[in-house]
């Protein structure tokens, strides 16, 4: 019942500390969380967030490899990790991301799929991108 109780009040610490972009106060918390065995996926994918909002890419794949372990990530924690691939015109490492999505049957959605469009854009590679929605539509990983 200890762990539910921590468990709850930090995932309100951290999505208050989200919502104002303080993602070094979020990996400290989490940490502390998951030191505790209290780290929910909740709290990584609010950790994610606020990291995203940071512009923190290392931190915010780091989290995402720690909760793949744990889980599947949810979609918005992915999209994040998408919209920095975007801003930073990665597009092999967006194009990467759709295909371990595929390869967890992680449905992808609008964000994602605009996401790796414009990445692919940034990086001149529309035909890869195209490419990879193609197979991705043959193997009915359709966005929602």
């Amino acid at each position: 019942a200890e762990n539910s109780s921590v468990e709850v009040a930090g995932t309100a610490v951290l999505a208050a500390c989200k919502r104002n972009e303080e993602w070094p106060w979020c990996l400290e918390l989490l940490q502390m969380l998951h030191l505790r065995r209290a780290a929910d996926v909740a709290a990584f994918t609010a950790t994610i967030l606020a990291c995203g909002k940071g512009s923190r890419t290392s931190e915010c794949q780091m989290l995402l490899d720690q909760l793949t372990e744990m889980a599947p990530p949810p979609l918005a924690a992915v999209n994040v990790q998408m919209m920095l691939h975007q801003v930073a015109g990665r597009w092999r490492d967006a194009l990467q991301l759709l295909v371990s999505c595929a390869q967890r049957a992680l449905r992808c959605d609008e964000a994602t799929m605009l996401g790796v469009t414009t990445a692919a854009g940034r990086g001149r590679r529309w035909r890869r991108a195209v490419l990879v929605m193609k197979t991705l539509e043959h193997r009915e990983m359709k966005p929602d």
